[in-house]
């Protein structure tokens, strides 16, 4: 089963946890304190950051756009999130982007 390590409060791993939800990934949620992170953080990300999408124990994959397009790119026959022609899909990826920065900064 794919897990994501996310930190609940955190937008990123919010919005992680709702995209994988509308693709409709089961995935086991671990939990990681930001202000003490463990040393397997480290070893998943090097930059210790949340949300990591571990796909099998062999891959992680860190950063929210990085996490977003590879879920887009496989997870999309049953729903897309990011529907439409190149420029459609460009202006969801810069609100999606906009989004993320305001929420970040003011929630």
């Amino acid at each position: 089963m794919p897990s994501l390590v996310h930190f609940s409060l955190d937008p990123f791993s919010r919005r992680m946890r709702l995209a994988l939800a509308e693709y409709g990934v089961h995935v086991e949620l671990i939990d990681e304190q930001p202000w003490e992170p463990s040393p397997d953080i480290f070893e998943i990300n090097p930059a210790g950051t949340v949300p990591v999408y571990l796909e099998d124990a062999s891959t992680p994959l860190s950063g929210i756009e990085a996490i977003t397009e590879y879920l887009e790119e496989t997870k999309a026959a049953r729903v897309s999130l990011i529907p439409g022609g190149v420029l459609e899909r460009a202006e969801v990826r810069r609100l999606a982007g906009w989004f993320d920065g305001k929420f970040y900064a003011e929630v």
